[in-house]
């Protein structure tokens, strides 16, 4: 099946509206957001879901969707069938928030989003898996430290193991050189000695 890949540069009113008009899927579709003040990644089912709101040095409190995504900086929603991510750009003025959909999919609400699925033509998709840094926490098992940061996530995976991995789908031309890259899904694993 040929992929899509849609695009536009929309208001805030309409990009908020994108989220209320996108149904949920029949799998399993998670979100990241990222503000100024902090993230959240979490499973997403609609635009009435509530989230677990993080940020360094307090402790998680939940809040509505819609007033995460309204302070997001970027973010994306993605599942097995596709990812849609954006990011705010003030330099766009009006239209400062540009959205891209790449999957195998349409989704519900991005109807709106202009297609340009000719740009992967000369483009080849190849699957990779991203060790994340995350490790499980031994008194919690819904929460990981990030090795990195340091901070504490929530990864929403399903099924055991100490360690997350995050599947990815990059699209690259015959030099090699990724051009599109969506997130695919998030699996758990345990290191075998």
């Amino acid at each position: 099946m040929k992929a899509l890949l849609k695009a536009a540069d929309l208001p805030q009113l309409r990009f908020l509206e994108l989220f209320r008009n996108t149904s949920a899927s029949t799998s399993l579709r998670r979100v990241w957001l990222e503000a100024p003040d902090g993230w959240a990644f979490d499973w997403w089912q609609s635009a009435e879901d509530s989230l677990e709101w993080r940020g360094a040095g307090r402790q998680p409190s939940t809040a509505a969707f819609h007033e995460c995504l309204a302070r997001s900086t970027m973010g994306r929603v993605f599942d097995a069938e596709g990812e849609l991510r954006w990011r705010r750009i003030p330099g766009l003025g009006p239209l400062c928030w540009r959205i891209v959909f790449l999957g195998e999919q349409d989704w519900v609400g991005c109807h709106e989003l202009e297609d340009h699925s000719h740009c992967l033509d000369a483009l080849q998709p190849q699957r990779k898996r991203l060790y994340l840094w995350g490790q499980q926490t031994p008194n919690s098992p819904d929460e990981w430290i990030d090795l990195r940061i340091p901070h504490r996530f929530r990864y929403p995976v399903l099924g055991s193991g100490h360690h997350v991995r995050l599947l990815v789908e990059q699209w690259h031309d015959e030099g090699g050189e990724p051009h599109f890259v969506r997130w695919c899904d998030l699996e758990p694993y345990s290191e075998v000695s």
